[in-house]
């Protein structure tokens, strides 16, 4: 099953890309700031990463650096 992190901090955003994309067949986990995300990344493989470039703590350029 092909894995995704989604990195977003509005929550209705997560929740329609979260239902849409398990609904298709996607396994997907999600936070919501850049501390978060680096953390998941550095414990977990993704195969694919969902980016919201404005977050709370950061930004997702950051965690693409990371």
């Amino acid at each position: 099953m092909t894995r995704i992190l989604l990195v977003e901090d509005d929550n209705s955003i997560v929740a329609n890309l979260t239902e849409y994309l398990q609904g298709e067949g996607f396994l997907v986990e999600a936070v919501s700031g850049q501390k978060a995300a680096i953390d998941k990344l550095e414990s977990s493989n993704y195969d694919l990463m969902l980016l919201d470039i404005t977050l709370s703590d950061g930004n997702g350029f950051a965690v693409c650096s990371a």
